[in-house]
């Protein structure tokens, strides 16, 4: 199944049209249908918003992982990724090549919890550091 097609599933089961979730989220004429068809990209501010007014889990909009509705309160499915807002995973302990240790699974709790543009700002300090530490290495090696 598609983005296109989940979002699709996603608004009938809201029992709304095309133009009617346009209308809520507040976007442009005709980006709903364009998203659905596959011809504008479903966003990952997109996706959060939708979960935000409608509880349809934006995880599962983007990846088609874990179920459409976000359980109860709020929570986020245990094992659902986290993602950046270029729909970059960052981390997926159901699919991951490696098992994901307590540490990291408590990392990926905490990136769960903020907002598309904090996990931003966290990768790109996580990729500084990384190349810092390439760097001094590389230094140490001469």
């Amino acid at each position: 199944m598609t983005i296109g097609e989940r979002l699709k599933d996603a608004r009938k089961h809201l029992g709304m049209t095309q133009k009617q979730l346009e209308k809520a989220l507040g976007l442009k004429e005709d980006k709903v249908k364009n998203m659905e068809t596959g011809t504008h990209k479903l966003t990952t501010d997109i996706s959060e918003l939708i979960e935000q007014k409608y509880s349809i889990s934006g995880w599962w909009l983007l990846t088609g992982k874990g179920n459409m509705i976000v359980l109860s309160g709020g929570q986020i499915e245990e094992n659902a990724g986290v993602y950046c807002s270029d729909g970059t995973v960052i981390g997926d302990s159901v699919g991951a090549s490696h098992p994901v240790s307590l540490d990291e699974d408590e990392h990926l709790a905490n990136l769960r919890k903020m907002t598309s543009k904090q996990r931003e700002f966290i990768m790109l300090k996580a990729k500084t550091l990384v190349l810092e530490n390439e760097i001094m290495s590389d230094r140490q090696d001469s």
